[in-house]
């Protein structure tokens, strides 16, 4: 009996709920249209402000950029494994950890059918050297001496002291992993 004054109790509180939603004026939207995502934040403060590097903005996306960007390496928190993602291969350094080399995986594309290339990852580098008081600013400045492509689909990072996990911030394994921004779209931006 008291299983049924439960159920019943739920049916009346969800039916209460449901109304207060369609009174809100929440459009009717076919739910095969429609993409929710939990966002353990709260209320994102501005939605049309996504720009990720942007000092502050890390943290205000709740983990939005994880549903719209992607990073070079993943970890699988199940197995442990490392699994590349826009990358080809493990990263590669010398043996005293002052140069990576890193391959990118070919047939990637920007959302807009721009190909990711090697052009992006060295502008994201230089970008944030460039232009200080981005997110990445700072670490950057003081771990990379120079960021370059050997081809469109291979970078080579050269730093100031070895720099044995300096892949890391672009992997999953770091709390504020560096997304690669798209050269095509913030080359021509005034104001980063």
């Amino acid at each position: 009996m008291c299983r049924i004054k439960f159920l019943i109790l739920n049916i009346l509180l969800l039916c209460l709920l449901i109304s207060q939603i369609n009174s809100q004026g929440i459009p009717d939207i076919p739910r095969h249209e429609v993409l929710i995502v939990d966002n353990h934040k709260g209320r994102i403060i501005d939605p049309y402000d996504f720009n990720y590097w942007k000092p502050g903005n890390i943290e205000e996306g709740g983990g939005l950029h994880q549903l719209l960007l992607d990073v070079l390496w993943y970890l699988d928190p199940q197995t442990g494994k490392v699994i590349n993602s826009l990358v080809e291969s493990s990263p590669s350094y010398d043996k005293d950890y002052k140069k990576l080399t890193i391959k990118l995986r070919k047939g990637i594309y920007w959302s807009d059918g721009k190909p990711f290339t090697a052009d992006d990852v060295v502008f994201t580098i230089n970008y944030h050297i460039k232009n200080t008081g981005l997110t990445y600013s700072e670490f950057f400045l003081r771990n990379v001496s120079k960021a370059y492509k050997l081809d469109n689909y291979t970078v080579v990072f050269e730093f100031k002291n070895p720099m044995p996990s300096f892949h890391h911030i672009f992997s999953s394994l770091v709390y504020n992993t560096c997304y690669i921004m798209p050269k095509h779209k913030f080359e021509r931006e005034k104001d980063p």
